[in-house]
């Protein structure tokens, strides 16, 4: 199929939407000066506001169409749509993503980095999961770069289980093969923290002169698409003031924005033109034409002296990085020259017009007949070629690479390689629909078979011990920000995490659970007892229980047809025969949720003692939560380390997440182990007054051994499955009950 004149015209336009805003060198632009005042804050103008109206009756024009369905739709009418999966088949880029296609347009159109320079530095804000840092190491290895390149990146820890999912991309197969090279501060990986600001200052410029700095961040805006630029305007704020700080003289700077519509954004901008001998708006072939977003590549940072009013800078720092909401507007916008404004607002009309020109388009073509779809195809291989033709793409070896690709691309469905990112469904009417329903309709759309669990689900999971002693590398103690809520975990699907912190949030789970408590106790002790008939386990534990005096829990277990005996945990009186001992580390039945955090020294100093008793041969129970942080479960695998085997049993109380954790046959405890699990104590009881914050064990056993373990990893993630989907499944089943009653 031959293409027409305007068919090529299309292709040629989608790689030449740019700006360049005029320069120091064709006008004299002043130094703003703060917002003081109200008045001052409270700017608008006209022209901006009707902007920004039309392109939002625009987009509101698809609230009616289903998200999986339309974007279908416009994967096919991107004419760009091949390029990402021609690289990948050709090229074998790592991590090629979209993003890295962006930023290779970037790398060709711009030339940001020196290629000339014997020590390349970068850095990399917001950048999970890495595909600018993999484009930049294929990029230089395509050109004549002959350097030495060094990097740091720094994004919302993927790992830290405080960290909402909504603004944070958890795929991690760069980050956890390349860990040194990345900050995360007080665990979080907030670059918005005012300490971690400092602290990230303080790292880069130990590291040397940076030349580069990017910043890809953004915040999930799809249940709130018309407020994106003011959603995302203080991450914004921060990125640009933290490539201020850590650029050297001449470097370059790329971020990516939205719509530049509202006065912080006007401030944002004006302040780079001030720092940089030239602003260019970019919007990338690769990046979906539909959407509003755009890279800002600035040249040649002209440095912070360049600012007359050091004074102002720090006033500024205050503000960007308080706690308290950002002003709407910073400057006072009289002192914002007209003829920038003006500059600023052709520059958003040409974008806002493509934009709306491509959404008209693509409802114009919904749905998309067969004769278009062989058109489009036609014209996404050639675009394909131009793209190849003006950015060369060429393979790079092996020994190039950040990390070896058998690493990168884990084949297994295991707990490294799933991909944990939670994804809108239906269309943004329905979603909006949904979130303004009571509590009551919202249980409407939650399936009780969604959480019920198969007959083979009562089968206890078993690990073996550990093949070999763990060293001091791996035995790390990582402390941070602590949390009180799990919003994300490696160790369990995502959605069920979710849905158990909505139903906590919506439910009197705790009434629910008093109700209970009896059936749960008896439930528990009849599972405690099938442990030692060997009706539970392959092999029956030894009859002789030890048990700690003034355990809460004790008066509550009905297991007095075991053989118990119960000691002080100060006095170590065990006996020398073979026996099984039984550690609670729970402090109450009702922390549902929370009991994992709020029982972490508990599980500690019960794992502890019991190290210190046992004795070969001996075997253990541990009644614990979930194990759904790094902390617990680092814990748990460091006793099994000590044991034979581990059985997970699920109690089958069902309305609790507690479970029972068999250690069989201890073996011995490695000095290593012995020392860390003082150290972790020690660091608990130690004042610790430099620290700013408040901090907390986060990790004792570190992230980058992680896939030494899958096994057990895998088995605690099956574990926490089974254990929130038999509660869920409960309390759903209470929760409609109630409703029903209720009529």
């Amino acid at each position: 199929m031959n293409l027409t004149k305007a068919d090529k015209n299309d292709i040629h336009q989608v790689f030449e939407k740019k700006f360049l805003y005029p320069s120091e060198d064709d006008t004299t632009w002043p130094w703003p000066t703060l917002a003081t005042s109200t008045q001052e804050n409270n700017w608008n103008d006209e022209a901006f506001s009707r902007l920004r109206d039309q392109l939002n009756v625009c987009k509101d024009s698809l609230s009616d169409k289903d998200i999986k369905a339309w974007h279908a739709h416009t994967t096919v009418t991107n004419l760009a749509g091949s390029v990402c999966s021609t690289l990948r088949s050709n090229f074998k880029p790592e991590l090629c993503t979209q993003a890295w296609c962006k930023f290779f347009e970037v790398l060709w159109s711009y030339h940001i980095v020196p290629l000339d320079d014997p020590e390349l530095f970068t850095v990399h804000l917001c950048e999970a999961p890495g595909a600018f840092i993999t484009c930049l190491n294929h990029y230089l290895a395509n050109t004549a770069f002959t350097g030495k390149w060094r990097w740091v990146g720094t994004t919302l820890n993927p790992y830290y289980e405080g960290n909402d999912l909504a603004q944070m991309i958890v795929d991690d197969r760069l980050i956890r093969n390349t860990l040194p090279n990345w900050f995360f501060g007080d665990g979080t990986g907030n670059i918005m923290d005012n300490n971690n600001f400092q602290e990230f200052l303080q790292v880069i410029k130990s590291k040397g002169s940076v030349k580069l700095v990017t910043a890809d961040g953004s915040i999930d805006c799809q249940n709130n698409p018309s407020e994106q630029e003011s959603i995302v305007a203080h991450l914004h704020m921060c990125e640009v003031f933290t490539a201020l700080h850590v650029l050297a003289r001449g470097g370059s700077f790329v971020i990516k924005f939205f719509t530049m519509f509202e006065a912080n954004s006007i401030c944002l901008m004006y302040l780079l033109v001030k720092f940089f001998e030239k602003v260019n708006v970019f919007k990338p072939a690769t990046s979906k034409q539909g959407n509003s977003e755009v890279y800002v590549v600035c040249l040649n940072y002209l440095g912070l002296n360049v600012c007359p009013e050091q004074e102002m800078l720090d006033m500024l720092q205050n503000i960007i990085f308080s706690e308290s909401n950002l002003p709407d507007c910073l400057w006072d916008m009289s002192s914002i020259p007209v003829s920038f404004i003006e500059s600023h607002f052709q520059c958003c009309r040409l974008f806002t017009g493509w934009q709306e020109s491509v959404i008209k388009n693509n409802l114009r073509l919904y749905p998309c007949s067969v004769s278009m779809k062989k058109k489009l195809d036609v014209m996404r291989y050639h675009c394909c070629n131009e793209y190849l033709s003006r950015y060369p793409c060429h393979k790079i070896p092996h020994c190039n690479r950040l990390v070896n690709p058998y690493n990168l691309f884990i084949q297994n469905d295991d707990f490294l390689s799933l991909n944990f990112q939670t994804k809108h469904q239906g269309t943004f009417t329905q979603r909006m629909d949904y979130l303004s329903l009571s509590w009551k309709d919202q249980l409407n759309h939650f399936d009780l078979n969604e959480y019920k669990l198969p007959e083979s689900s009562t089968v206890p999971l078993t690990k073996m011990k550990s093949s070999s002693p763990r060293n001091k590398s791996q035995l790390q103690i990582l402390s941070g920000k602590p949390f009180s809520v799990i919003y994300s975990s490696r160790l369990c699907v995502i959605k069920l995490l979710d849905d158990l912190n909505t139903f906590l949030e919506n439910c009197d789970c705790s009434a629910y659970l008093a109700k209970q408590s009896q059936s749960h106790f008896v439930h528990l002790s009849n599972t405690i007892k099938s442990l030692f008939d060997g009706s539970k386990t392959q092999t029956p534990l030894t009859s002789l229980v030890c048990c700690l005096k003034d355990d809460w829990i004790l008066s509550e277990l009905q297991i007095k047809e075991l053989d118990t005996f119960q000691v002080d945990e100060s006095s170590q009186d065990v006996p020398s025969w073979p026996f099984t001992m039984f550690v609670n580390a729970t402090s109450s039945l009702g922390c549902l949720g929370k009991g994992e955090i709020r029982d972490k020294r508990l599980l500690l100093s019960k794992i502890m003692f019991a190290l210190q008793n046992l004795k070969p041969g001996d075997n253990l129970i541990i009644l614990t939560h979930t194990l759904m942080t790094r902390y617990s479960a680092g814990l748990i695998l460091l006793t099994n380390d000590c044991f034979k085997k581990l059985e997970f049993h699920t109690s089958p109380a069902r309305l609790s997440l507690l479970q029972l954790l068999v250690f069989s046959d201890f073996t011995s405890c490695h000095s290593n182990t012995a020392q860390h699990l003082q150290d972790i104590n020690h660091w608990y009881e130690t004042p610790k007054p430099n620290l700013q914050s408040p901090h907390d064990i986060l990790e004792v056993i570190s992230t980058e051994n992680s896939a030494d373990d899958v096994p057990f990893y895998n088995m605690v993630m099956g574990q926490n499955v089974k254990l929130l989907k038999s509660f869920l499944y409960s309390v759903l089943s209470l929760e409609k009950e109630h409703f029903s009653a209720d009529g």
